[in-house]
């Protein structure tokens, strides 16, 4: 049995000419074209999430009006004078920041809150 060969035949001018075919022979040809879009769809995508799972649990916080009273509290303590008082609620502000089941717990929502960011679900 012979085998079966396809045979493909390709017409083209021999001379491209045109803004394409310039970048092309400048980056070796339509696989340099190739490559360096790949390389820089790659990058810039790289640079959009990058570590973007350790943003995560401090960018959507259900609920930050718990966190933002003990800066209002950091900060009363400290134009008042209260320096000791105030060095006790900053390290208590990074100690919750430090463990991310304290500040999930710290930052959840009570029942009687309503978000208005998010449309409510139906069961």
């Amino acid at each position: 049995m012979k085998p079966f060969f396809q045979e493909v035949v390709v017409i083209s001018d021999e001379v491209s000419s045109g803004l394409f075919a310039t970048i092309s022979n400048r980056l070796g040809g339509v696989y340099g074209v190739y490559v360096v879009f790949v390389l820089a769809v790659s990058a810039w995508l790289r640079t959009v999430t990058w570590n973007i799972r350790l943003r995560i649990p401090f960018e959507d916080l259900p609920s930050t009006a718990r966190l933002e009273a003990l800066c209002g509290d950091i900060y009363a303590m400290r134009l008042a004078g209260e320096f000791a008082l105030e060095d006790e609620l900053y390290w208590t502000l990074i100690r919750i920041y430090r463990t991310p089941a304290v500040l999930f717990e710290f930052t959840r929502k009570t029942e009687a809150a309503v978000d208005l960011d998010r449309p409510p679900q139906s069961s």
